[in-house]
């Protein structure tokens, strides 16, 4: 994979477009067609809905985990298109909606036909089939801690979030500090499953694309067609190469799916210990299981149940 200082961020570049709604009043979409080859579709939940309107009506607060869960998005696209030797020749973008917790989505009119895939619901395959809490993945810690009111211009959601946690308005009197200096930060555990989900989507098409494609790869965006090209580029096509991915994610774990679209089970067992013998508690991971490797022990869960590490 890409080393983290050959990423080019672009958490500085504006969107190429924002869609609003309520007459221009509320965002509820960014997009970056032009000049991209491929389009990846995102829906997220970045307004909370509003008070008793099951879905139907966005509310005015933002819901600072997906804003995360949406910034997991974007460092997996600026990875994956820094990388020479994950669809190479392919440059990536993005049109993604805010869902305001919408199950149906019917609150905005959203086309989906000219994305090859929709990560909202390649998440919610990872999320529904792996219980895991994740530990903080460094690398996007990193990247999120970069983000500040000033310099986040891609995300137009990540001012209102900025400013409800700093309690700043319209960026004055902001600290310019990241979110992750906060006492009480801690990374949202599902980042890692978007971050697998996007990566999935993209080794699917590299798949297709070199099974399909003459190479190198000559691809023409405005008909998402190749030179070449033996099967058309559709998400019906698309999809028995996303079912066969089997490949080691920037978040350390092997994805693969099984038959019934099930990813492999992961769990992590945590529970609230001292810290370093002081008075305040912290999260640690004591157990963690996985199907490969079955039961893990962590030292400290010997030293908080005296549990033999080799039991």
């Amino acid at each position: 994979s890409v080393q983290s200082s050959d990423v080019q961020f672009q958490y500085d570049t504006p969107p190429e477009s924002t869609l609003t709604t309520d007459g221009g009043n509320r965002i509820n979409g960014v997009q970056d067609r032009r000049g991209k080859d491929i389009i990846l579709g995102g829906l997220f939940t970045v307004h909370n809905d509003a008070e008793g309107s099951a879905g139907a009506k966005c509310g005015n607060k933002v819901w600072g985990q997906g804003i995360e869960l949406l910034e997991a998005m974007f460092y997996a696209l600026d990875n994956i298109n820094s990388d020479p030797d994950l669809l190479p020749n392919i440059t990536l973008g993005y049109d993604i909606r805010d869902t305001c917790q919408s199950a149906a989505f019917n609150h905005f009119e959203y086309n989906a036909d000219f994305c090859s895939s929709i990560v909202g619901l390649s998440f919610s395959i990872f999320e529904m089939s792996e219980s895991v809490i994740s530990e903080l993945i460094g690398k996007f810690h990193s990247y999120f801690s970069k983000l500040t009111a000033s310099t986040n211009k891609r995300n137009p959601w990540y001012i209102s979030y900025y400013e409800e946690v700093f309690k700043c308005t319209n960026g004055i009197n902001c600290s310019n500090s990241s979110i992750t200096s906060v006492d009480d930060y801690m990374q949202f555990p599902y980042v890692a499953n978007v971050i697998d989900a996007v990566y999935s989507i993209a080794h699917a098409m590299d798949t297709f694309i070199q099974d399909n494609c003459q190479q190198p790869v000559v691809w023409f965006s405005n008909n998402q067609t190749c030179v070449g090209q033996k099967k058309t580029f559709n998400r019906h096509n698309l999809k028995d190469y996303f079912k066969s991915v089997n490949f080691t994610s920037p978040t350390g774990k092997n994805v693969f799916f099984k038959e019934t679209w099930a990813i492999e089970g992961r769990y992590n067992i945590k529970n609230f210990q001292v810290n370093n013998g002081s008075t305040a508690y912290k999260l640690m991971t004591v157990f963690n299981w996985d199907e490969q490797t079955g039961l893990y022990k962590y030292p400290n869960a010997t030293a908080q149940f005296g549990i033999d590490q080799e039991s």
